[in-house]
């Protein structure tokens, strides 16, 4: 998996933090009351830049992550 902040590809598997930067990799809908955080968060792929739930910013979104170039 490649890290959206740093682009650090040779994690550890099944790694959720980046070993290079330390930021979170798994991309969640931002919305704390969106059914895709009801019960159990499911997270998005980490292309998804909005839910296809509630059309919130997923968690990348928000930190910014696909402003990067």
């Amino acid at each position: 998996m490649k890290c959206p902040n740093c682009g650090f590809e040779k994690h550890i598997e099944h790694a959720e933090f980046c070993q290079e930067c330390g930021t979170f990799m798994i991309n969640f809908c931002s919305n704390p009351v969106c059914n895709m955080n009801n019960g159990e968060e499911l997270p998005l792929s980490n292309d998804m830049k909005f839910c296809p739930d509630c059309g919130q910013p997923s968690t990348f979104k928000a930190n910014g992550f696909f402003d990067k170039k």
